[in-house]
């Protein structure tokens, strides 16, 4: 959340995405699977407008600072259409199939305690956060919050080629939602099938009644609006964070290691005289 760049923000998210798969797959119930499988399809549509999004907007205007951006809206109209539909969906609103998913996924966690659905509703909560990011404000902010770029004179619409495709999965994205059970479902049943070893029926819908899932829902909508309207100071005090210690850190460490071990074995084994080459063979 600390990120600037319109891509970085989708690409650091998208991580977070995985890391709420694998939490899914990983708790293992047949309905844990089967709302693994429909976020996986919810986020491909959404994730992948606004990555074609982000691509249009860099195209026009020649930077993806979204510091720098405001107020496209009148400029890019179709651009800002597919992103609104797809920032709505990553951000869990109904009646978009990102909202159907996020429920599924909350249903899934209040069955395996607090802390599960507290590390999930975060997670939407930042989506949320990162989809106004990438969506609201460069297209409906008027000022820029930086001293302005030097942006082209006159921004006009992405080629159709290039608008044209974020429509269809901002579409897809608001039809799978409104006619689930007709469309998504049996885009989806085979591959949780497959997941869980059994025939699977999926049943989606977009009502299911005011449930502990829509209440969470509705609580992870009103705190992501709450986050984004001090954006400002969310992303400084994120940017403060730095985690100097944990996976990252020891991958890091590893391959330096790995890469030490492979020269030293490399002056060993490559050393440039015949006869250790010979000694090593016959060895």
């Amino acid at each position: 959340i600390s990120q600037t760049d319109l891509k970085l923000l989708l690409a650091y998210s998208t991580i977070s995405a995985l890391g709420l798969l694998t939490m899914l797959i990983g708790l293992g119930t047949p309905h844990a699977l089967e709302a693994a499988i429909v976020f996986l399809l919810a986020h491909a549509l959404y994730k992948g407008a606004l990555f074609l999004v982000a691509g249009g907007v860099d195209h026009e205007t020649g930077t993806r600072d979204i510091r720098k951006l405001g107020g496209l809206s009148q400029a890019m109209p179709k651009t800002t259409a597919s992103a609104a539909i797809a920032a709505l969906s990553m951000g869990g609103v109904l009646p978009l199939f990102g909202g159907i998913a996020k429920e599924m996924t909350y249903e899934v966690a209040l069955k395996f305690g607090l802390w599960i659905t507290a590390a999930v509703v975060a997670g939407g909560i930042f989506f949320f956060f990162i989809a106004a990011s990438v969506a609201f404000g460069p297209f409906w902010v008027s000022t820029r919050q930086t001293e302005p770029q030097k942006l082209p004179e006159h921004i006009h619409e992405a080629p159709f080629c290039m608008w044209a495709s974020t429509m269809v999965l901002a579409s897809f994205s608001l039809g799978l939602g409104i006619i689930p059970q007709r469309i998504a479902a049996p885009l989806a049943a085979p591959a949780a099938s497959a997941a869980t070893g059994n025939t699977t029926v999926l049943e989606l819908s977009l009502w299911h009644g005011v449930n502990p899932a829509l209440v969470l829902s509705i609580f992870t909508i009103l705190s992501g609006i709450a986050l984004y309207a001090v954006h400002g100071h969310v992303r400084r005090i994120a940017g403060k964070i730095s985690i100097s210690w944990g996976p990252d850190a020891a991958y890091g460490s590893i391959l330096s290691i790995m890469n030490a071990a492979a020269t030293g074995l490399t002056r060993v084994l490559q050393s440039g005289r015949l006869r250790y080459y010979i000694i090593i063979i016959v060895i």
